[in-house]
């Protein structure tokens, strides 16, 4: 309710003699600036992004059979390529950034580097384990 709003309810209980309480439920009412907020510069899209990574793993189901079939799959890349493989080197930055927590190891791009993170990558939790499942009508629960 903006600001219109408020204005009319309060004529309506006090001019009109509606009778009652005037309850204007400020709670879910931040809720929805949060929503109307996200919304206007765009960053919802940001939003749906993060419920959708974050829910990936739980599958439509919100089953672990999803999961598996998601960790098997990349346990196979894993086994089937080795740290020469062009994708990875691409994702290579990415991966060292997550691990390391962003710090640059000392051998940062040398072979050896390439070769260990290429049997760290699998060790993940995005690998091990599943997460929760985020409700989307929740905004706190996206930057958990």
């Amino acid at each position: 309710m903006g600001p219109i709003g408020w204005h009319n309810t309060l004529v309506q209980f006090t001019k009109c003699g509606l009778r009652g309480y005037p309850w204007f439920d400020t709670v879910h009412r931040r809720h929805d600036n949060v929503i109307n907020a996200a919304n206007t510069p765009g960053v919802s899209s940001i939003r749906a992004e993060r419920v959708i990574t974050n829910t990936l793993a739980n599958g439509p189901w919100e089953g672990q059979a999803h999961f598996q079939s998601l960790a098997g799959a990349a346990h196979e890349l894993h086994d089937s390529h080795d740290h020469h493989w062009p994708v990875y080197r691409a994702c290579y930055p990415f991966i060292v950034f997550d691990i390391e927590g962003g710090n640059l190891p000392a051998d940062y791009g040398s072979e050896a580097s390439y070769a260990h993170y290429w049997d760290k990558w699998i060790e993940l939790v995005c690998f091990s384990a599943m997460g929760f499942t985020m409700q989307t009508g929740r905004w706190f629960q996206w930057e958990q």
